[in-house]
């Protein structure tokens, strides 16, 4: 019986076979960013070092298959030269013979191999203090605070800004989706104050949804903004669950920055506390 050849790989395939790994590499990064970025589930406090590992890993591994993409499509247009694969390293995820020179392939390692193991308890957030807070002008129930971001432990409930006549106006174009005021601003402008208790984890998803939402912004850009103010401890991260746009928050980060949040005038920041409860002497 003929041995059967062996056929070597020319060059195009071994470049696409390259290539497509890569890509398929990058979407599965995309997609744990995206996934992640976008739970709402609660991530213990004290798994935040953990979690912003993973997440710089994350940022790390699409960085290096963007550039693996950018030198392999480069790559492809010189298949006719016949140095190029004159050196060849394997590539150990797939054993793909891909070309070794001086800007060649770096080694992607699977950097990401799971989410962090952390444990979904919500735990109270401490790093707050810093913020002005406005004891005095207390939310009067049954009434409507206009262009206000009211943050309540009282209620359990953050109200994002909203104006009462775009409310007006929303209702009368509602048809019959809406049938009061107060049901737009529970269903449109209202959310559970749980989601901010780990602020760090918070500012980087609001972050984030900021960017792709309201920016229209690609998943890395929305990513590298919540990396940036993950540890922006001064800033609760429901302020940039109100601000409309990057511009808006960036002027506020400018005055919290200088200590002067009082100059922002997009929208007012109204702190309701929960009252303390003090323990008689026959309970210490």
């Amino acid at each position: 019986m003929a041995e059967v050849e062996n056929k070597k790989p020319n060059s195009k395939e071994i470049l696409y076979d390259a290539l497509k790994y890569q890509k398929e590499s990058k979407k599965s990064i995309l997609t744990l960013m995206q996934v992640f970025a976008e739970s709402t589930e609660p991530i213990d406090i004290n798994s935040v070092d953990e979690t912003k590992n993973y997440l710089e890993n994350l940022k790390v591994s699409l960085d290096l298959c963007n550039k693996n993409i950018n030198t392999l499509e480069s790559l492809t247009k010189n298949t006719d030269n016949p140095d190029i694969f004159n050196n060849v390293v394997i590539e150990n995820s797939k054993n793909v013979l891909v070309p070794s020179q001086s800007d060649s392939i770096e080694e992607n390692k699977t950097i990401v191999s799971q989410e962090p193991d952390v444990s979904y308890t919500i735990k109270e957030s401490k790093d707050t203090k810093s913020i002005e807070q406005n004891n005095n002008n207390s939310l009067e129930e049954n009434s409507y605070v206009e262009n206000t971001l009211v943050i309540s432990e009282k209620s359990g409930t953050v109200i994002l800004p909203f104006q009462l006549s775009t409310l007006k106006q929303e209702l009368m174009n509602s048809n019959n989706n809406y049938s009061s005021i107060d049901e737009i601003i529970k269903k449109d402008y209202s959310l559970p104050i749980s989601l901010f208790k780990n602020p760090f984890v918070a500012r980087f998803r609001e972050s984030y949804k900021l960017m792709r939402k309201k920016e229209k912004s690609s998943i890395k850009e929305a990513f590298d903004l919540g990396l940036e103010l993950m540890f922006n401890y001064n800033l609760h991260p429901a302020i940039i669950s109100a601000c409309k746009n990057i511009d808006e928050l960036d002027i506020y980060l400018d005055y919290l920055d200088s200590g002067e949040t009082n100059k922002f005038k997009f929208f007012k920041v109204l702190f309701e506390i929960a009252p303390s409860v003090v323990k008689s002497k026959h309970e210490f």
